[in-house]
């Protein structure tokens, strides 16, 4: 997004209209008020009294335009609607001091064009200003705020994971034991046959189903969720960030003065010499500021910020007031003359802190964003990688029930159904077989079968698809010594492709699949493409979809021209 558009997008953001820009519309009606009508007959106190009615004026409007046409704008912006309303505020503002001035006899006439145009000029310019300021505040707070949110339920989720993953280990082992213990106490040597029907179902009934629904079930906890906030203003980081080296903006500053002294300087000196005090106004702030910029930027470093937060402040209210110093010299030092340059000074300044505000936070977001976001893809990278120890136990558990643990109480069926057969006496069988099935049972915790290398789960890929759909591979050297290197990666890949193929086969018809593997920063990048259908993209996530969403720091699956694409990548240590 360029500045401009982003511009605009702060201007019709969600925070354009906010008590920080009433209380500063206030304080700057208030001078705008006093600076722009001197000399009149009026108490101060009512004419406080006047300011501060046209104030909730001010208000009324924006709050009643805000309610009927600024909803939804958090999440489209509309910046031409919010400049109308700005501009409707201005005049309306004007229409009520020259009516209240005019009730409380201060002035004969209620001067509706000048004093419209002046708070078109004036009350809108400020709106827009404060608007931006205030906005580039919120988003920045609002993002960085999600981004520690992330952080935060990022650390949960690891800590969480790496916490249940031996509870829910030992859980499934406990379970697995005990239900064939049951099966295995229930073996009855005066009965050998109903034994070896117990056996048989054992590994037909228990083992192989358990070994298919541990294989499928793999646990999984997902972090709590967050809910967008809306920050409030960290107002000592703000002014903290719009003191650091060259803060002010020059020429941003220039324009908005411009356009609120125009109306002002030009019905009060007439048109030429209002003119002049414009262009006055433009290109001194302009020039003033820029020189105050490369002065702060050697005096700034280094001091404590309530130093820098004066040093600024001088510097523009000083522009303000060498810049109003030509109003005061034309008007000849009378009190229009004197109200000018006050005028002048003071609203300097502060337009000059409100626009410091919105690039200083524009400066700092992409920093404090790069920063969080690092942060989080780390924590993605590890939490991703305890997902991994999550799939790889949980499979490691699968195959020692479907092979140690499955071919055990077959061979026992075997042994024991055939001295049945030959009419031995089983009774000491039994009890061996007993004997070696809790044996294999002890040993199911720690059961690590060894996995098959990167290459050779490409060539069982290639194997078990020969005939039906084409499998092609590409993985450098490299990228298959790290996978061999890395047991949980290695095996997690292996599950991916396994499922991605079987998939596509399965439930897209491909004839043809790619499979390419590349080496990343402390990732593995993997691309399945194929000439399929893509299946039913209405189908409820399977067990593909879960071990990438668990296994994979971001993975993406869509259409391509001639077929479908999966891409992943998964945490490898290296």
């Amino acid at each position: 997004m360029n500045r401009s558009r982003r511009t605009l997008d702060r201007i019709g953001g969600p925070y354009a209209i906010t008590w920080t820009a009433f209380w500063v519309t206030y304080a700057l009606n208030l001078v705008t008020h006093f600076a722009g009508n001197p000399g009149l007959d009026a108490p101060v106190l009512t004419r406080l009294v006047l300011v501060t009615l046209s104030q909730v004026a001010i208000w009324l409007v924006l709050l009643a335009g805000r309610a009927l046409f600024l909803r939804g704008v958090a999440e489209r912006p509309r910046p031409f609607m919010t400049l109308l309303l700005f501009a409707l505020a201005g005049i309306v503002r004007g229409f009520v001091i020259g009516v209240g001035l005019v009730y409380v006899g201060a002035d004969s006439s209620p001067q509706f064009a000048y004093r419209g145009l002046a708070g078109l000029f004036t009350i809108s310019t400020v709106l827009t200003v404060t608007a931006i300021a205030v906005n580039a505040t919120r988003e920045h707070e609002s993002r960085l705020s999600t981004l520690l949110a992330s952080n935060a339920a990022l650390r949960e989720a690891r800590s969480q994971m790496t916490a249940v993953i031996d509870e829910r280990n030992e859980a499934a082992v406990e379970r697995i034991r005990a239900e064939l213990l049951k099966e295995f106490e229930a073996l009855d040597p005066e009965h050998p046959a109903e034994s070896v029907s117990i056996l048989q179902r054992a590994a037909s009934d228990t083992v192989r189903p358990l070994s298919h629904d541990l294989a499928s079930t793999v646990p999984s906890w997902s972090p709590t969720g967050t809910v967008p906030v809306s920050p409030a203003i960290n107002w000592p980081l703000v002014f903290d960030l719009a003191s650091r080296g060259r803060p002010l903006r020059p020429l941003a500053t220039g324009i908005a003065m411009a356009l609120i002294s125009f109306v002002f300087v030009t019905v009060f000196f007439g048109p030429a010499a209002g003119l002049l005090l414009t262009a006055d106004a433009l290109f001194g702030c302009w020039i003033l500021l820029a020189a105050g910029n490369a002065l702060l930027a050697r005096v700034l470093p280094g001091r404590p910020i309530q130093a820098r937060i004066i040093a600024v402040t001088v510097v523009g209210l000083g522009a303000g007031a060498i810049v109003g110093f030509g109003a005061f010299a034309l008007a000849q030092g009378s009190v229009t003359g004197q109200w000018t340059w006050f005028g002048s000074t003071v609203i300097t300044g502060a337009m000059a802190w409100l626009l410091t505000i919105g690039r200083a936070v524009d400066e700092q977001q992409g920093f404090d964003e790069a920063s969080l976001a690092a942060a989080v893809g780390s924590l993605r990278w590890e939490v991703a990688r305890v997902g991994q120890v999550q799939w790889h136990q949980q499979q490691a558990l699968s195959r020692a029930l479907h092979g140690p643990i499955q071919s055990a109480v077959t061979a026992a069926a075997i042994r024991l159904d055939g001295a049945a057969r030959s009419g031995a006496d089983t009774t000491s069988l039994m009890e061996q077989t007993r004997d070696q099935l809790r044996e294999a049972l002890s040993l199911l915790g720690d059961e690590q079968a060894s996995l098959t290398t990167m290459t050779g789960t490409l060539t069982s890929l290639r194997e078990a698809w020969r005939g039906v759909c084409r499998v092609d591979d590409t993985a450098s050297p490299a990228v298959i010594d790290a996978l061999d290197a890395d047991e949980l990666c290695r095996s997690c890949v292996g599950e991916v492709l396994t499922e991605a193929v079987s998939n596509a086969v399965r439930h897209g018809g491909a004839t043809v699949i790619d499979l390419t593997i590349e080496l990343g920063d402390n990732v593995v990048h993997i691309e399945v493409r194929d000439d399929g259908t893509g299946g039913d993209a209405n189908a409820s996530p399977g067990l593909g979809t879960r071990i990438l969403t668990e296994c994979s720091t971001q993975w993406h699956r869509g259409a391509t021209g001639g077929g479908h694409v999966l891409t992943a990548s998964l945490p490898i240590a290296r």
